[in-house]
């Protein structure tokens, strides 16, 4: 009866002249707005929203809806076009089972085939089509029967009678009506001894395609008002997070010379966080150098006035005599050298906060211990002795070791007389190596120690034997803290002192500056 189902494609009526189509004028632009001229101020809305465009706050979450808009919009058209495809398919589904029940009529099992007028006949009235269908009948070219509710008769349609007329395969197609677009499945009758007959049976989808629209409609304002309440929260988490930014540029703008204290509050371990931390720490090495510049140039400038003011005075009183010139220029010079000692002791101590201070190599500790006990025995008449326990190579700046040890030793000798003792010792440990200096000599009292490691710190009742002007141990402990270690002191009123260098030992791999 029925010949094989094939799919085409959509089939449109043939094209009608419109008379009312012509040329039509086209539109002109409309005139471009003149410039503002040069120099007038901008007013404050246009002001207010430059700066909002340079706002990183308004960038990320411009960027953020942005984002979100391509997303809704994009899931939105992807969910349209498949309840579309799957409208589609319903639809074909129900033109096949239509289709199927015709054929199921037209050879009744246990009886005879039925003439195609009395099939026509008996399907029209047995069958009723959806809300938006049709079944239509064709004998012979010609509409026979159809259904009287359909949206939009399908045989007043120019063209679509003959084109189902010829159909020689059972066929899905898709045809534009005034009445919206409308599926349909083509099915030819043959049956023996009757006229050939077609069946034809379509459903307008302009309905459910309304519905599909006004579901996606639905689901569009429901995501836009879902994102315009993400976009009010984002607005305030967005603030929260770049709080330590906003935190940290009003600190850099209040920050001055005088005044580096101002930190950020630190809160999270985020991103933004860790650079409040950095800002912090910056901040920290910026005070630190404020400090050691002003220590620096306080220190320098109250140490320099006294010998400034001693050549000062010599000159002035210098006659012409020759041997009160030649004392004159002695102790100018003296007092010369002495300024340039304290002024390069300064210098070191400044240049001990930068990375290049030390210059680390291999050493041997023992080898470095004596070395240096065979310079030091000429610093003075003193009994002098070494003791070295362990041996051990580490990675230390040899020439600076040596200057910390040397001003240890010179500030033993200093408070020594040449019946002392004073020893240097090595100590090898696991982790760390300590180099001591031990004399005899007159001690330390315990309220100088807390103090003694300053700049330009002198104690109160010592006996002194050199021009030094009290940056020896500062030295010291500049080089020991640049080696990450320590310095240790022991010491208490006639029983001697022990300063003690506590390092910790790096292993000797490879040349490091």
């Amino acid at each position: 009866m029925a010949r094989p189902l094939t799919t085409d494609g959509p089939w449109s009526p043939p094209e009608v002249a419109d008379p009312g189509d012509g040329d039509r004028a086209s539109e002109q632009a409309a005139p471009g707005l003149s410039p503002q001229p040069v120099g007038l101020p901008l007013p404050a809305p246009v002001r207010w929203l430059a700066s909002m465009r340079r706002s990183a706050r308004v960038r990320i979450l411009g960027w953020f809806v942005v984002m979100m808009v391509v997303a809704i919009a994009a899931s939105l058209l992807v969910e349209r076009q498949v309840l579309l495809i799957r409208l589609g398919h319903r639809t074909d589904t129900q033109l096949q089972v239509d289709a199927a029940a015709l054929e199921r009529e037209a050879n009744p099992s246990g009886g005879n085939p039925r003439s195609v007028t009395a099939l026509f006949s008996s399907y029209i009235k047995s069958h009723v089509p959806g809300p938006d269908g049709e079944l239509l009948t064709l004998i012979d070219g010609r509409t026979y029967q159809s259904t009287a509710d359909a949206a939009y008769p399908l045989q007043n349609l120019p063209g679509f009678v003959k084109m189902a007329a010829s159909a020689n395969d059972s066929q899905l197609g898709t045809v534009q009506t005034p009445a919206g677009p409308a599926r349909y499945i083509i099915v030819p009758v043959a049956q023996p001894g009757s006229p050939s007959g077609t069946f034809v049976a379509a459903a307008f989808t302009r309905t459910l395609e309304g519905e599909v629209n006004g579901d996606v409609g639905v689901a569009a304002a429901v995501s836009l008002t879902i994102l315009l309440a993400m976009t009010l929260i984002g607005w305030g988490v967005a603030g929260r997070v770049l709080a330590p930014v906003r935190l940290m540029t009003e600190a850099a703008l209040s920050i001055g010379e005088t005044d580096l204290t101002r930190r950020i509050p630190p809160t999270g371990d985020d991103e933004i966080s860790a650079l409040a931390g950095a800002f912090n720490s910056m901040l920290d090495r910026l005070q630190s150098a404020m400090m050691s510049q002003r220590e620096f140039v306080s220190d320098a400038g109250h140490e320099l006035r006294t010998p400034i003011t001693v050549i000062r005075g010599h000159l002035e009183l210098m006659g012409v005599d020759p041997a009160d010139r030649a004392q004159t220029l002695a102790l100018v010079n003296d007092e010369l050298g002495r300024m340039t000692r304290m002024v390069e002791d300064l210098l070191l101590l400044a240049k001990a906060e930068r990375p290049d201070f030390l210059v680390l190599r291999p050493v041997n500790l023992a080898d470095l211990v004596n070395e240096l006990m065979a310079k030091v025995i000429a610093l003075g008449p003193r009994d002098w002795s070494s003791q070295i326990n362990g041996q051990a190579t580490t990675m230390a700046d040899r020439e600076r070791l040596t200057q910390a040890v040397m001003n240890l030793v010179d500030n033993a000798v200093a408070h020594t007389g040449p019946e002392d003792c004073i020893t240097l010792g090595l100590d090898v440990g696991r982790r760390d190596y300590r180099i001591w200096v031990t004399d005899t000599g007159s001690g330390i009292p315990r309220a100088d120690q807390a103090r003694m490691f300053d700049r330009f710190a002198r104690g109160r009742n010592e006996r002194r034997r050199s021009s030094g002007a009290g940056l020896g141990l500062a030295i010291v402990q500049a080089i020991a803290e640049a080696h990450r270690g320590t310095v240790e002191v022991a010491s208490a009123p006639g029983e001697g002192s022990t300063f003690t260098l506590v390092l910790p030992q790096q292993p000797a791999t490879e040349e490091r500056q």
